[in-house]
């Protein structure tokens, strides 16, 4: 009986790669062999990725993505590709994200890797879950020298194939199996390219699709909805102002803007060249200084300090690893905080700690909940700013709701704050933002 199982269970996994496939009219190109029409680049500066010679070509550095402007479903995927480069790695992306997941230059997704030895690597990234097949007809995909020999690179074009229905994908790597995994979390979401650090080539890049499902919402990624990236990679200061004193403190690396904390400006903080008046911002941030045990104040519901019965502010000791945020109109009163305290990430300090304003002004200005991560962790932020309204959801959770800012100015730059000295280290990433009509 056993025997039997195992003998059902390989021909299941058999007919999953060899299903026959010729092309035909139902085949469809996503690249013309021109231009990158139908694509869209999502990390990485946009002349990274080239089209010419019917190939679409990556230098690699920084990474970068490359995603379709739609999404798709089930279908069979074809394409070839070259990597001159033995380091780095080869890639796409299935069902993904529109937007790189928090704390990745990568979007939520299945992760398809394949290497010149022809072997392959089938996996969730960015909270996504896919449950891979151990199978012994399946070549080992670890890449390395057990799994026949490390990854090569050269002039030679190897062909892949990739087959995802309703949860199922395969990989077959130059007509051979070399990975598999089932019961994928996402099954509709867009294609996407990967450059991961060494060039990369990609040609004859087609698509079959097949009879579509039946879906829940959470089985679809993300839709694109108009964001537009603040940074490209490579050059700080095409979308930020940055000044002579900010030269090697305010560095871009890779997807990442890192901060030292040793800006030489009087103006610390870095500032946007464009101005903003209603939109949505999305922002990456963790702190990379060593977080130390430090007082906080005990901020009431009133948006007064708690008093001890001497008169001076309760504290609480908490890990404290920094301090930024994020201004925006132009002014740091308009600054949406971003550190390790007691009262949590989000609140809007100028207004709450200004006793001219109204107390429910005030009061709307103070953080719902401490959503912050800890210490030396990504947080997430989602920053709305529309009118004189803002609302701030943190690591998925709205800790400010549509709360008035009076007398706001109706636009003005944003900026990555620092004005707390030397030692204050954190990094951005990932930040998209999209004008409001």
């Amino acid at each position: 009986m056993i025997i039997q199982v195992v003998n059902v269970a390989c021909l299941f996994l058999s007919t999953l790669f060899l299903v026959a496939h010729s092309p035909g009219d139902e085949d469809k190109p996503l690249f013309n062999g021109t231009d990158l029409s139908g694509w869209i680049n999502v990390i990485g500066a946009s002349e990274s990725w080239t089209a010419a010679r019917n190939s679409i070509s990556a230098t690699g550095i920084p990474k970068g993505v490359l995603r379709t402007d739609r999404q798709y479903e089930n279908y069979i995927l074809e394409f070839e590709y070259k990597k001159p480069m033995s380091h780095g790695r080869a890639g796409i992306l299935i069902h993904s994200d529109a937007l790189p997941a928090k704390g990745s230059p990568w979007p939520r997704g299945i992760n398809i890797q394949f290497w010149d030895s022809g072997n392959g690597l089938i996996e969730a990234v960015g909270g996504a879950g896919i449950r891979t097949v151990k199978n012994p007809q399946l070549q080992k995909a670890d890449g390395d020298s057990s799994g026949g020999g490390p990854p090569a690179a050269g002039e030679r074009w190897h062909h892949v194939r990739v087959k995802s229905s309703n949860g199922a994908v395969t990989l077959r790597v130059d007509g051979k199996p070399a990975a598999m995994g089932l019961y994928a979390s996402l099954r509709k979401g867009y294609i996407a390219l990967k450059s991961d650090g060494s060039q990369i080539q990609f040609r004859n890049i087609r698509l079959r699709e097949l009879p579509a499902a039946d879906l829940a919402s959470e089985q679809v990624a993300t839709k694109d909805r108009g964001f537009v990236s603040l940074y490209n990679g490579r050059d700080v200061g095409r979308h930020w102002e940055l000044l002579p004193g900010h030269r090697g403190h305010w560095t871009g690396e890779d997807w990442l803007i890192n901060y030292d904390g040793g800006s030489e400006e009087e103006r610390k903080s870095l500032w946007s060249k464009g101005k903003y008046a209603d939109f949505i911002l999305t922002a990456d941030m963790k702190f990379t200084g060593r977080p130390e045990m430090a007082e906080s104040p005990v901020v009431l519901p009133n948006g007064e300090n708690l008093k001890t019965e001497d008169g001076s502010n309760k504290t609480v000791v908490v890990p404290y690893a920094g301090d930024t945020g994020i201004y925006v109109r132009g002014s740091s009163k308009n600054q949406v905080n971003m550190g390790n305290r007691f009262i949590g990430s989000g609140e809007i300090y100028g207004y709450r700690a200004d006793r001219d304003m109204p107390r429910e002004v005030r009061q709307a200005l103070i953080p719902r909940v401490n959503a912050d991560a800890p210490p030396g962790e990504w947080n997430r932020y989602r920053i709305t700013m529309k009118g004189d309204r803002i609302t701030v959801v943190l690591n998925g959770t709205v800790v400010i709701d549509d709360a008035r800012l009076p007398g706001i100015a109706p636009t003005g730059k944003i900026a990555l704050q620092d004005d707390h000295g030397r030692g204050n280290r954190f990094v951005f990433g990932n930040l998209y933002i999209k004008e409001l009509e």
